[in-house]
């Protein structure tokens, strides 16, 4: 099953507790509802109803969520198939836009940013980038699905 996140309007400003957003979504290929949360704490509504349980119906044929903090394993959930969706979709916003005027670059596991640069296209086309920036990886240079991995992790 592709499950999708599509028509995303997130307010940062508004997020609390939870992220406050409001999204269509499109199960292989199908617009099959929408998902909303208003920021304060609770779990996220699906319209229709069915939906939710329809994504909670898949989730229980995946492995469990391992917790970061405590190594606990959680049930997979469509509130968790959904927030996970929905960081990636925030993490690909934010990383497109660095990558517009700066290089990210990791080394050592931990991602860097150089300041803006202005031909940034021809300092990417420079052969020895990686050798200037000291970088195991640049961003820039990698497929956006490899990107957004790594400025996750």
């Amino acid at each position: 099953m592709k499950i999708e996140l599509k028509n995303i309007k997130h307010a940062d400003f508004a997020s609390e507790e939870t992220e406050c957003f409001e999204a269509t979504i499109w199960i292989d290929g199908k617009r099959t509802g929408s998902v909303s949360n208003d920021g304060h704490g609770g779990a996220n509504r699906y319209h229709p109803y069915a939906l939710q349980e329809q994504l909670d119906g898949h989730g229980a044929t995946l492995p469990p969520h391992i917790c970061d903090w405590d190594k606990s394993a959680l049930p997979i959930t469509a509130d968790i198939l959904i927030g996970e969706l929905l960081n990636i979709a925030l993490a690909k916003k934010a990383l497109t836009r660095l990558m517009t005027k700066r290089v990210l670059f990791s080394r050592d596991g931990k991602i860097y940013q150089t300041g803006v640069i202005p031909n940034l296209r021809e300092f990417l086309a420079s052969p020895d980038i990686s050798k200037k920036l000291q970088a195991d990886v640049v961003l820039n240079l990698q497929p956006l699905e490899s990107a957004i991995e790594l400025y996750r992790a």
